[in-house]
């Protein structure tokens, strides 16, 4: 569907490298049949990008929800400063509501 595939269901992430995980979801309704706008809410531990922005440890991205299609909510480990371990929650919240909403729990960084 969108070039991911379900590995196992699991709010423990392992902190690797290439692991990728999150939801998708799907907006049911709406009166209009026309695509909402959501800005969806990241939460985690405390990371710093090498461009030496200030340590960020939440993020907001804007997503269109169409009604009746699969959305992804996603995160993949790219870079070693975004392996950071512990809590992590996504959040899709539409005006006073949260539409969905997932825990994980990221372990530290495997040895190699």
């Amino acid at each position: 569907m969108w070039g991911y595939e379900l590995y196992e269901k699991t709010d423990r992430i392992p902190g690797d490298f290439g692991v990728t995980f999150g939801f998708s979801m799907i907006l049911k309704s709406n009166p209009k049949e026309t695509p909402v706008t959501v800005a969806v809410k990241r939460v985690h531990p405390k990371m710093q990008a090498p461009s030496s922005r200030p340590f960020e440890d939440v993020r907001e991205l804007t997503k269109a929800l169409y009604p009746g299609k699969p959305v992804p909510v996603l995160f993949t480990f790219g870079d070693p400063w975004e392996l950071a371990p512990g809590d992590w929650t996504f959040q899709v919240p539409y005006r006073e509501i949260t539409l969905r909403e997932a825990k994980f729990t990221v372990s530290e960084v495997a040895n190699t």
